[in-house]
């Protein structure tokens, strides 16, 4: 199971993610575009960056080295002695970025009902901060007769810097009544940690 900061299992993810679905309701958030009935178009929201430390980085199943230079970087738990495969760099900010988290600038996360049995979620992070390495992603559900959360964790294309999934909607809603779609996650990319920005798309049965 991948594990990120912030987020000690993807079930424990979910259980916020359906919070906030619910807290929701006739939704009108910010970074979130509500569609009315149709489905059609997608929702996007910025993505949020911060980078790995020597505190966050087992979270991601990531031990964090050395170089003989005394900078620091992380690799998967388990990674033989002098190798960089799916490296992270350690504590590194991009150049005039701040550190800590800086809002809404390392990519956009997107959820979109294609009809109403076929979801589409997807991510893009910036080149200026890094590749995508793994996710932590999950779309959850809400409507007046269902909450339901559906698991798209697992490792994107190396080299390239988005990632889309196509599934089968898991949610259920009685006819006429709306049903919420909200993506969530974090991406580990080799410059640290991107976390979506909740979108949400509904359609209407």
């Amino acid at each position: 199971m991948t594990r990120f900061p912030g987020s000690r299992s993807i079930r424990m993810v979910s259980a916020a993610a359906i919070a906030a679905v619910v807290s929701l309701g006739g939704v009108s958030a910010a970074n979130a575009e509500i569609r009315d009935g149709s489905g059609e178009g997608t929702t996007e929201s910025p993505m949020h960056f911060s980078p790995m430390t020597r505190e966050n980085a087992a979270d991601a199943g990531y031990e964090v080295r050395e170089n003989p230079d005394g900078t620091l970087y992380g690799v998967p738990i388990g990674t033989p002695e002098g190798s960089h495969e799916r490296e992270v760099r350690v504590g590194a900010v991009p150049e005039s970025r701040a550190k800590g988290t800086v809002s809404g600038n390392c990519g956009t996360a997107s959820v979109d009902f294609l009809s109403k049995t076929v979801i589409s979620t997807s991510y893009r992070i910036s080149p200026s901060f890094g590749l995508p390495v793994s996710h932590n992603w999950q779309v959850t559900y809400s409507s007046p007769i269902d909450l339901a959360w559906q698991d798209f964790s697992g490792i994107p294309a190396w080299g390239s810097q988005s990632w889309s999934a196509t599934a089968s909607v898991r949610g259920q809603a009685n006819k006429g009544q709306r049903l919420t779609a909200m993506a969530s996650g974090t991406v580990l990319t080799s410059w640290g940690y991107c976390s979506a920005g909740n979108p949400v798309a509904t359609i209407t049965f």
